[in-house]
């Protein structure tokens, strides 16, 4: 019986380094949904919510490994350019932040080909967008927009990045999507987060020091303009507003009620900020939660090594 949702809850419960159960860490919530054929059985909030230690689990480590690390970020979420983070995420990424976690974005290219706006002013609105969400850490790689390719000049930067602040989980752009930056994006960074683990690929920290091979063991993608059936919904009732101020700090890009002597665009238009609302509410209402931002999980099955949570839900 497929199902989703319920494997991100259970993998986040069930999985760390240790093997061990997970304990006292905040909780938060995340939906299931059931596949029975064609019908589905929503978990409303009353009856079947869900409460879990979500991101908890996956963020669990062996900090005795990361002694001889200065920095070190529980969360990095990837974008092909400034904005792409808070449309798909930044909801997420405020409600972990609020429950302690640190948390960081990588933006890959200033957003330079753009259509409105220029890169200084994206600069400005990253910062702002950055301190609303409450992350740790905001960096640009500075890769050309609209030339990103999924090759080892390009990998190498990521690959750095990785090794340097080591998070447990990262999330990527869609594979698919209506911006071809977004799919390349996500190739690019996906296959960097493998190749960082490998010890014969080298790379050198900021002070010219040797860097450990290291492979974050959780990969999520986010959803930007296609809709995709995710895996995970993240309850983000609590953060929407975030959300919403954090994707306005944009304000060359959305919500821009007059568009002055720049061009209209398809996500300039009021109606496309509207659609942010509204999905989000769709994806929140099929769970139980008043918001929701979905996501799928990559790379493997599901460990777990108890049913635990079914019996007790």
């Amino acid at each position: 019986m497929p199902f989703y949702g319920l494997f991100g809850l259970m993998r986040m419960l069930y999985w760390s380094q240790s093997g061990d159960r997970l304990a006292g860490f905040p909780t938060v919530k995340i939906c299931a949904i059931f596949h029975k054929g064609s019908d589905h059985t929503r978990r409303t909030r009353n009856t079947w919510e869900l409460y879990v230690l979500f991101v908890s689990g996956l963020l669990q480590q062996n900090t005795t490994k990361l002694t001889n690390y200065p920095m070190k970020l529980d969360l990095i979420a990837f974008g092909a350019h400034p904005d792409d983070t808070e449309l798909g995420c930044s909801g997420t990424l405020a409600s972990l932040a609020q429950a302690g976690k640190k948390i960081g974005v990588i933006d890959l290219t200033r957003g330079e080909m753009g259509s409105r706006g220029t890169i200084e002013k994206r600069e400005q609105e990253a910062a702002k967008s950055s301190a609303l969400i409450g992350l740790k850490v905001r960096k640009n790689l500075g890769l050309p927009d609209t030339e990103i390719q999924n090759h080892r000049a390009f990998q190498i930067p990521i690959i750095r990045e990785i090794r340097r602040y080591r998070p447990r989980i990262v999330i990527l752009p869609p594979f698919e999507d209506r911006h071809p930056d977004h799919g390349m994006a996500a190739r690019l960074v996906s296959d960097a987060v493998f190749y960082s683990g490998l010890l014969k690929i080298q790379t050198q920290s900021e002070d010219g020091m040797d860097q450990q091979p290291y492979r974050p063991p959780h990969v999520l993608t986010y959803m930007l303009d296609t809709p995709f059936e995710p895996d995970i919904v993240f309850d983000i009732s609590d953060t929407m507003e975030v959300k919403k101020q954090a994707v306005r700090a944009f304000d060359s890009q959305f919500d821009v009620a007059d568009p002055g002597d720049e061009p209209v665009t398809y996500i300039s238009d009021p109606a496309f900020f509207e659609t942010l609302i509204a999905r989000a509410r769709r994806y929140g209402y099929r769970c139980g939660f008043e918001f929701g931002e979905p996501f799928r999980y990559s790379g493997r099955p599901i460990p777990m090594r108890s049913f635990d949570l079914l019996a007790d839900s």
